[in-house]
């Protein structure tokens, strides 16, 4: 893990690592938690613009969600299925083509919604 030297640090606000290569420095131990504030975030950014840092990624896959088998599971049309969700029918669209995924609470109905079809529509108001 790399480490700033406290010494080199501003407190000018307009301050950047914009640009800057992380150069990796001897471990140091700080009390300050600004500090250690400060060299994560100069340690994340040196990874998200592609630098050799040694960090920890854990990625999480989420099941992709069938949105189309569950639509017509429910047997509602996009433009009703897209007011249910609270989106619009071009987002719906997208997420059945797979250009984008639902996220949040989207995928939480959407599950209900496979699992529970007659509940989801007692509770819109069908039969």
């Amino acid at each position: 893990m790399g480490y700033i030297d406290q010494r080199s640090w501003t407190s000018n606000p307009k301050h950047s690592f914009e640009g800057q290569a992380f150069v990796p420095m001897k471990k140091k131990k700080t009390n300050n938690l600004g500090g250690e504030l400060i060299l994560s975030m100069q340690e994340a950014l040196a990874h998200a613009r592609g630098d050799d840092v040694s960090v920890r990624v854990t990625e999480f896959k989420e099941p992709a969600v069938e949105v189309k088998r569950i639509r017509k599971k429910v047997g509602l049309t996009q433009e009703v299925f897209a007011s249910a969700l609270g989106i619009s029918p071009s987002s719906l669209r997208k997420w059945e083509q797979g250009q984008r995924r639902p996220h949040g609470a989207a995928v939480t109905l959407l599950r209900v919604m496979d699992r529970e079809p007659e509940a989801v529509i007692r509770a819109m108001g069908g039969s």
